[in-house]
Formats: structure tokens, sequence, C-alpha cells
């Protein structure tokens, strides 16, 4: 499929700016295919009433009061251990929430996934047990839906996420590395009207410096030659976040969509084969429709862009830079949101639209004044 703007703009996500990110721990692995298997997490200590949790309110101690001392009475736990797990259970029952996203580890942290809550706290009766420290354990009462959407290898995780695994607490709170989580999630996304791309370094072997300033050089060189090409009045607001260890990964940051979204499409069309970018069901080429500007024609139009292209193509075969592998959609991201749902023809006839990257425009569009731009057009066309 060819390389429509419209297009990409419709599988990129817009992340919700509230969402929260969860690492919960898994009874050293043994429950991670249970979890997986039943689409769910769930927390211990099945036979602390339901209501306790439901009714605890942060403006009134003696709903904390209830809950800790219940716990410490029946489990023979000090105030300290005691605290801790109703703490747990708290976080677990109001703070893990509709849309955030939770990270559980295998056995050994040999992989990790990536699930989305859908809902809030269910009760499942008589759970039934399991085996853990040679002593037969209930599995979670307590569980919260999930959708899972990725699975990754530890070799292909972020250090600072690996470093979660050190937490010796059910539930960790991972909102630091939310920027990072969603890296992992998919190649392109949008939040707190942010555009991130990320890439991903796999050079084994120790990176060359000169081989990574080329690269840079390009991005940079790029961002300003899409923004220039689509009215764009440029700034730096471009950042770079780079973790590269042989392997590692890049994520670049930016507030104008066009630059972000060019070099992306030049990456896909570098003939390194290794050099893939699919959003969705779209793939970059080079190739335009309509009234907008093919990647190729950018190229074309001045002789400075094809020469830097060159050298881009070969720091990307250098640094064997690539893309995420199996990025998320909005789809699968349901609580996500599209840029914009406009019609491909709406857009070629607006005039606001007639350049490949007048995205500001196209995100601030919102869909409820398509009806009145449509007919606005269509009474000013003669008879």
């Amino acid at each position: 499929m060819d390389f429509y703007l419209e297009q990409i703009l419709d599988e990129v996500r817009v992340v919700d700016s509230k969402r929260n990110y969860w690492f919960i721990r898994t009874y050293s692995g043994l429950l991670y295919d249970d979890f997986k298997i039943n689409k769910y997490v769930g927390v211990g200590f099945n036979d602390v009433p339901y209501n306790y949790l439901k009714e605890w309110n942060e403006d009134d101690p003696n709903t904390y009061s209830r809950l800790q001392h219940y716990i410490s009475t029946n489990w023979l736990l000090s105030k300290t251990e005691s605290t801790k797990w109703a703490n747990q259970l708290i976080n677990f029952e109001h703070n893990i929430k509709d849309g955030d996203i939770v990270i559980i580890p295998s056995k050994n942290s040999e992989f990790y996934s990536f699930g989305l809550v859908e809902g809030g706290t269910h009760l499942k009766k008589h759970p039934g047990t399991f085996k853990f420290e040679d002593k037969q354990e209930p599995y979670p009462e307590k569980r919260k839906k999930i959708n899972w959407l990725k699975e990754i290898a530890k070799d292909e995780l972020n250090g600072d996420l690996r470093a979660l695994s050190s937490s010796h607490q059910a539930i960790t709170s991972a909102l630091k590395y939310g920027e990072v989580i969603e890296g992992l999630l998919s190649t392109l996304y949008i939040k707190q009207d942010k555009i991130y791309l990320n890439i991903k370094v796999t050079q084994d072997e120790d990176i060359n410096a000169f081989h990574l300033q080329s690269f840079l050089e390009s991005i940079t060189f790029f961002y300003k030659e899409f923004c220039s090409a689509n009215g764009e009045a440029y700034n730096e607001d471009l950042y770079i976040k780079i973790k590269l260890q042989s392997p590692g990964n890049m994520a670049l940051k930016a507030g104008l969509y066009a630059g972000i979204l060019g070099i992306a499409g030049l990456m896909a069309m570098s003939n390194n084969p290794e050099i893939k970018l699919t959003i969705g069901d779209v793939n970059f080429s080079g190739k335009g429709a309509g009234g907008w500007k093919s990647l190729t024609e950018f190229l074309d139009a001045k002789q400075e862009r094809k020469k830097k292209f060159i050298k881009f193509q070969d720091s990307m075969e250098n640094l064997k830079a690539k893309t995420v592998v199996n990025s998320i959609t909005p789809e699968q991201d349901s609580t996500s949101t599209k840029l914009t749902v406009v019609d491909a023809k709406l857009l070629d006839s607006m005039k606001t639209f007639n350049k490949i990257g007048d995205l500001k425009s196209l995100a601030n569009l919102k869909t409820t004044e398509l009806p009145a731009i449509e007919n606005k057009k269509k009474t000013s066309e003669p008879d």
C-alpha cells in the first residue's frame, strides 16, 4: 500500500495523558501463563473482605485502619508488613484503572508481557489453587481484565525496565518509564501534543562515533527540511533520548508532526532490507497521491536532499537501525484515539491541506466540524 499521510495519521496512536503504568509480579513466574491465558492480573489476600477495599477512602482514616488491622490480625504480620500489603491492595483496587498498561514478568524474567487494563475489579469464585514454595496457594480472587498486547524477550527490553524486576513489591508504579513503554509498543505515537518516533539500533559491535554522528546529522537536517517544506515555522523542539549499549534504543520527540513523520518515511524508503516501517496495514513507499506531495518528490526537489539521503541510508545500515517490530495499532490499544478520521477526498478539496504535512491544522480539526465544512464546499460550487 502506498504512503498516504492521511492513512498514516489514522494508524498513529494518541495516548491518553492520564495513563499510568504498573509492574505486577507473578509469584516468581508461576502465574505468568495463567494471567495471559485467562486475560487477567490479580492480587492475593483473598480472605480480605472486598468491601474493605471498595469502601476505603483517603479522607476517612478509619477505612484504612480497618483494612490494615484485618491484614495484621489474620496473617500475623507486623504493622510495617500489614501497612505495605494494605497499600498494595488499595493500589490494585483504586489506582490501577481502565486504560492503564500493566507489565508482568515470566519465570526468571525471560519474557515480559504488556497489557491494557479493561474495566474495574471483578471477583473470581472458587479460583482454585497452585503450588508455591512447597504449599498450596489460592489463585487470586480479586482480578482485572487485561487485553494482552505484546510479549518482549528480556534481551529486547530497555535496561531501565529490567530494573523493575528488582522491586520486591507485588505492584510497582512504572509511571516514570511511560515513554520507554509506549516506545516498545509502537514505532509512532502521540502524547501530550508531542509525536514520538522509536528506533532500535541493533548493531552488536561497538558503535562507531562517526556513523552515529552521520545518523544524527541526517535526522536534524531532514527534520528542518520537512518543517520548511510544510510551512512549519522551524524551531529546535526536537529531542533525542539515546540508550546505546550495542544494541540500544533511540527515541525522537518533537512538537512538529510533519518532521517526525517525514523521517519515519525516509527510514522506510532505505534500500537496506532491515529498514521497514509498517503502521497497522499501511507500509511506507515513495509514491504519492492526489494533492499530497510524495516523499520521492520531496527528495527530488533539492539535490542536497538526495545526497543527504544517501548518507542517511549508509548511516542506518552501519548502525543496523530499524523501527519497532509488531507495532500495536489504535484498534488494539482501545483506550487511545486516532489523530483524525478526515476523509481523503475532502482533504484534497480543501486548500488548508494542500501540503504533505499541514498536520497541526489536521490535528486541530474536529470530526464534528466536517459536515459544516462539507456543506460550505458544496454551497460555494457553481450550480
